[in-house]
């Protein structure tokens, strides 16, 4: 009888190899900066307990784009839907705990902030504040800033955002969807935080259908709402960010051009409502007004570094 020699088991060896592959490209991408950021982020959250609503995707390292919310090529009496993917998260998702990354030093990416994008009567540069500033804070906006809840960028803070807000759509439409099955607008969302002494508003992507007339008219609704809903709160309201180039071969109404326009506009309504106007492109921004190349996978939403790129920006921007 012949006895067979045992092979060596080759499935561990190349699952460890494998996984030393995946965590050095992790590093090699800024791993080692960006978990320890978002370790610092989810400590200071867990000391409040926030709960925070999105109704945006929180799992994806990259946002979905979803152009019909995005683009909504409708009459401002029927606006885009919010997509039937949308969920509420009690508990916003965190990136594993137990992944092992390197900590050796990373390259920090360039400051981008170039000054050719500067907006009369922005917010000036201030002594930076830590994490703890936004506790008292809640932010309001599109699936750009459910990014502040699928990367925990802040997680002290409130984020009642949601696919396909619009200033067209924001005081009517029921974006978050609540426990009991329904759905509520964001602001009606927002009353289960209380008073909020600082107020973020980031809107305007889905709104860029609109004429820019009507676009500012219905932010201005929104942020006369906002005032009567925050009476002593600080409201800022914050630029909408770059896109990449090339963008509008995929979203025709969504260019550099009018988004530097309509960015102009809303400073300018920042302005005559006496509201600081916080310019967070200008920190997103390439030399020539654009979102750098390999930020986006959509060409309009950002990576996670760029979240905490601006919420630096944030931070050593107050009043």
């Amino acid at each position: 009888m012949r006895v067979r020699k045992k092979r060596p088991r080759r499935g561990n060896a190349f699952l460890k190899g494998l996984l030393v592959l995946l965590l050095t490209a992790g590093v090699s991408f800024g791993g080692a900066t960006l978990w320890q950021r978002l370790q610092e982020s989810n400590s200071a959250g867990s000391q409040t307990g926030t709960v925070r609503y999105s109704t945006g995707p929180s799992t994806s390292p990259d946002i979905p784009f979803d152009e019909e919310s995005f683009q909504p090529e409708a009459p401002e009496e029927s606006p885009a839907q919010m997509p039937s993917t949308s969920s509420f998260e009690a508990e916003p998702s965190a990136l594993p705990g137990d992944a092992n990354f390197s900590s050796s030093p990373q390259e920090e990416i360039p400051d981008t902030v170039t000054g050719e994008f500067s907006v009369e009567g922005q917010v000036a540069a201030s002594d930076k504040v830590d994490n703890s500033y936004f506790d008292d804070a809640i932010f309001f906006g599109d699936s750009i800033s459910t990014g502040i809840t699928a990367y925990n960028i802040a997680n002290n803070t409130a984020c009642v955002a949601a696919i396909g807000v619009s200033p067209n759509t924001a005081l009517s439409t029921p974006y978050i969807p609540t426990r009991e099955g329904g759905k509520v607008t964001v602001l009606e969302a927002a009353k289960s935080y209380g008073q909020r002494s600082k107020v973020y508003i980031m809107l305007g992507g889905n709104g860029l259908w609109q004429d820019k007339d009507g676009f500012i008219a219905d932010y201005q609704k929104f942020l006369d709402a906002v005032k009567t809903q925050y009476p002593e709160a600080v409201i800022y309201i914050q630029s909408m960010t770059p896109v990449a180039r090339g963008v509008e071969a995929k979203y025709p109404s969504v260019t550099h051009q009018k988004v530097m326009e309509y960015n102009t506009a809303i400073a300018g309504l920042a302005k005559e409502n006496k509201l600081p106007f916080v310019n967070v492109f200008e920190a997103l921004c390439d030399a020539e007004g654009y979102l750098p190349e390999g930020v986006s996978a959509d060409g309009l939403h950002l990576s996670a570094e760029y979240y905490f790129k601006w919420f630096d920006y944030l931070k050593s921007h107050t009043r």
